[in-house]
């Protein structure tokens, strides 16, 4: 994994969250997964964000991932993705990186 938006804290993410066992959402509604959402990575960036945010002061600090402290910097992310997608379209790029987050997590 290397290159802009494809890391393994991705898909380490996606399995945790979708992907970790036979009941998890990505299993369950796999035709609704066949194609990574680009919603669901921008929420992985904003996930690590706030896990980030937690180390801000250099010890950690529990902070709550909520949708009004975060909209914002999802909003973010996932207008960044969807402008990446639309310059790199003709090359595929973020459908490959979707389709392998799919297709690793099952």
């Amino acid at each position: 994994h290397s290159g802009l938006f494809c890391t393994r804290l991705n898909q380490q993410a996606a399995n945790i969250l979708w992907y970790c066992n036979k009941k998890d959402e990505g299993v369950v509604f796999k035709k609704a997964f066949s194609l990574f959402l680009i919603a669901a990575l921008a929420l992985v960036y904003t996930a690590a964000e706030c896990c980030i945010d937690e180390w801000y002061e250099g010890e950690r600090e529990d902070i709550s991932f909520l949708s009004s402290e975060y909209r914002e910097a999802y909003d973010w992310h996932l207008m960044n993705l969807k402008k990446f997608d639309a310059q790199t379209k003709d090359h595929g790029i973020l459908d490959s990186i979707l389709t392998e987050l799919n297709n690793n997590g099952r």
